[in-house]
């Protein structure tokens, strides 16, 4: 939200359900150059927007839902007219399923994959009056995952092996696809 708010002037608000200090928050994101406006600790779900936004971001949230719709449609209901909604989760799918089952099976098991899908994203917002503006994979190949310090040195050392090759990949081409690429991402523009 800081760099947001620093980098296109944005006043930036803010929704968490884990606990904080707004008062500290506040400070900390005033502090490294953010306009602040209103910061919530509730359920989002629960939620009823106060005001419309310009520009609803959500990184890495709706693949923690066992439903992803009702979260889709949500943050739907906090844009203006012609507003902008950025949605962007990891890509669990595909040949990274496999991956992050042999080597991050925690951290998968935190996420639901069935959520990681920009075919369901596409339809749930274009139902809801949104204009998809971009949606697609984003990285050619990319592997990261949770601590790992529990785990053999053979499980670390083959998902430092992956993360490496990832990297390298990723520097010598650029073809986001489903079955390697670590994230994807949706813009879309609210129409009514």
């Amino acid at each position: 939200m800081t760099y947001l708010s620093r980098r296109f002037h944005f006043v930036a608000s803010g929704i968490d359900l884990t606990p904080f200090r707004e008062s500290e928050v506040r400070a900390r994101m005033m502090r490294n150059g953010a306009t602040v406006g209103r910061l919530v600790n509730e359920d989002f779900l629960s939620l009823s927007p106060e005001g419309l936004y310009d520009v609803v971001c959500s990184f890495g949230f709706i693949e923690h839902f066992s439903d992803p719709e009702p979260v889709i449609k949500k943050h739907v209901e906090f844009l203006r007219p012609g507003g902008t909604l950025v949605i962007s989760s990891p890509n669990f799918a595909g040949a990274q399923y496999f991956m992050h089952y042999w080597l991050d099976r925690e951290n998968l098991q935190n996420h639901n994959v069935k959520a990681m899908d920009l075919d369901l994203w596409r339809r749930v917002l274009e139902t809801n009056g949104m204009q998809i503006l971009f949606s697609e994979y984003y990285g050619t190949f990319g592997f990261w995952t949770a601590e790992l310090s529990n785990d053999s040195w053979l499980k670390r050392g083959m998902a430092a092996f992956i993360s490496r090759l990832a990297r390298a990949a990723d520097s010598v081409s650029h073809h986001p696809n489903a079955m390697f690429s670590p994230s994807m991402v949706s813009f879309s523009r609210r129409e009514s």
